[in-house]
């Protein structure tokens, strides 16, 4: 139970880190994504995910994070999804379901944690934290951060089909600082280097595929959160796909009677879930950087 919830607590403990070119041009420009976007996040519109992340330390995987699921977009901001997440970490592996209904409670199903649950309970629920899809940099559906990412363009090239359709990708390059803003799951990342003596502000290199519908087919992100010659490197790498966009979701909370609150799995629990309450905590920023 507490080797399991150590790898789950290293999914936060850094949270949420092409083709072939020719111009752009030669093809129809797609539509205004951020117009796009919001029309179904208007619309409450459902889309298809599959992500990996990857953080690394001088090149090296610290922990690794695969993500496929479904989100349903929604106007006030409010989280819905039901995605099936497998993450590495330290030699071990958990696979685990994550939903979230728009409410405060997030709801955790993994087959580590069958044996350890009472009769009757399927499911674990946590109050604790703002996401536990923390590791992703920055979202692709949401049109805050397309339209501060597109604000930045620095070259748009032919991207190749994806999702059976042809795309145009976009290239920029963006500080931490700026897109956490609008990138919520960015912003502990920001406040832990702030002030750090020996680190400059990272940036964000990032490249969205759009296809003609103006909808994001892929958001490729990397971030460079530490890079010296004496300590090495600090690295997030995240590659999300977005398909199916308009799909009809329903996302309801578990029965409550199958529901177990985290809290009374055991009584070392709050001890090993510090790395969700200071996700950054465990990359040591401010050591490396004296």
């Amino acid at each position: 139970m507490k080797k399991f919830l150590a790898v789950l607590a290293a999914t936060l403990i850094a949270p949420t880190l092409v083709a072939a070119a020719t111009p752009a041009a030669a093809q129809a420009a797609p539509r205004d994504p951020v117009a796009a976007v919001q029309k179904h996040v208007a619309a409450k519109s459902g889309v298809r995910i599959a992500e990996s992340v990857r953080v690394t330390i001088d090149g090296k995987a610290l922990l690794t994070m695969k993500q496929a699921g479904v989100l349903r977009l929604d106007p006030r901001r409010k989280e819905f999804y039901d995605v099936t997440s497998r993450i590495t970490a330290g030699g071990e592996s958990a696979k685990l379901r994550l939903l979230r209904a728009g409410g405060k409670e997030h709801y955790l199903q993994s087959p580590q944690l069958a044996d350890e649950l009472p009769e009757g309970k399927t499911w674990v629920s946590t109050t604790e934290f703002a996401s536990l899809r923390g590791l992703s940099l920055a979202e692709g559906t949401d049109p805050r951060v397309l339209k501060v990412l597109l604000g930045g363009t620095e070259s748009k090239v032919r991207g190749g089909r994806l999702d059976g359709v042809q795309t145009v990708a976009y290239r920029g390059t963006i500080p931490v600082r700026e897109l956490a803003k609008v990138a919520p799951s960015l912003r502990d990342f920001d406040t832990a280097l702030k002030g750090l003596k020996g680190v400059k502000p990272p940036f964000v290199n990032w490249k969205l595929y759009v296809g003609r519908d103006g909808l994001p087919r892929r958001l490729y992100t990397e971030v460079v959160l530490f890079e010296d010659k004496r300590n090495g490197s600090i690295k997030i790498l995240d590659d999300a796909r977005y398909s199916a966009w308009g799909t009809k979701v329903t996302i309801k909370a578990p029965p409550a009677d199958q529901v177990i609150d985290l809290e009374e799995l055991s009584s070392d629990v709050e001890e090993v879930l510090i790395p969700f309450a200071d996700p950054v905590k465990g990359l040591k920023l401010d050591t490396v950087a004296q």
